[in-house]
């Protein structure tokens, strides 16, 4: 879809099936139907309101709050998330009986997304939909770098009764950052033992021919279809999950 932005087809969505191999459980099913749109000129203001209209007409709830990432991480942990060293994460979340040892992972984003999904998403969204704003640049790699805050980028999730329904991005415009960001990227998989993602790709030479400003989001539908329907899990909104496929 970035790659049909670029060939100036305006503004674009679809919805339809995709696959992502990994969790497995209530809210996670490695198939699902997402909905994903580029807003052709929309700014990040725009990406936000959007989005929480949307999920306000199709939950019938009021406009999502809004919270910074290391604010929300704050408030459910009392780290200063950017003050903390990956050391300092591993003995908390050791501490804190998330893992059993500090070697678990040598890379920062590693334990903070660990302990984000274990101590700060369910707080998030309990009364009314919350946008989670200003993600670590670290881990947004294609969107903007904040003007507000150098060390975030313009990232935002939706959350609501501690369900992610959507992640969004104020889309980065600069191959040469991407190419920037993937290779240091690299460089940490590799020290972490995976294997490294190829550097050349149709999406970097798709960018450097030019692409429009924008606002892209993908939206989980049957999480969305399960929070409508005042379901507790996937399994009573879906035909076959993965468990009975």
């Amino acid at each position: 879809m970035k790659r049909l932005l670029c060939s100036d087809i305006g503004s674009i969505y679809q919805v339809g099936p995709v696959f992502r191999s990994g969790e497995l459980g209530r809210f996670h099913n490695p198939e699902f139907i997402m909905a994903e749109w580029y807003d052709v000129n929309a700014g990040f203001e725009e990406g936000l309101t959007l989005l929480s209209d949307l999920i306000s007409e199709l939950l019938s709830t009021s406009i999502a709050d809004r919270i910074r990432f290391e604010e929300a991480f704050c408030d459910a942990t009392n780290l200063d998330l950017f003050e903390c060293s990956t050391g300092q994460l591993a003995d908390w979340a050791v501490a804190n009986g998330l893992v059993e040892r500090v070697n678990w992972s040598q890379d920062w984003d590693d334990w903070v997304n660990l302990i984000f999904s274990d101590r700060v998403q369910g707080k998030l969204g309990v009364d009314r939909p919350v946008l989670v704003t200003h993600f670590p640049i670290s881990q947004a790699a294609l969107a903007r770098v904040s003007e507000s805050d150098s060390r975030t980028a313009e990232r935002y999730e939706a959350f609501y009764r501690g369900v992610e329904l959507a992640n969004g991005y104020h889309e980065l415009l600069d191959a040469d950052q991407l190419e920037t960001r993937a290779r240091k990227s690299n460089e940490q998989r590799k020290t972490d033992g995976k294997q490294e993602l190829p550097m050349q790709n149709r999406l970097l030479d798709a960018m450097r021919s030019g692409m429009p400003s924008s606002c892209g989001c993908a939206l989980g539908f049957d999480r969305i279809v399960m929070l409508a329907c005042q379901a507790s899990s996937l399994e009573q909104v879906m035909a076959f999950t993965a468990q009975n496929a």
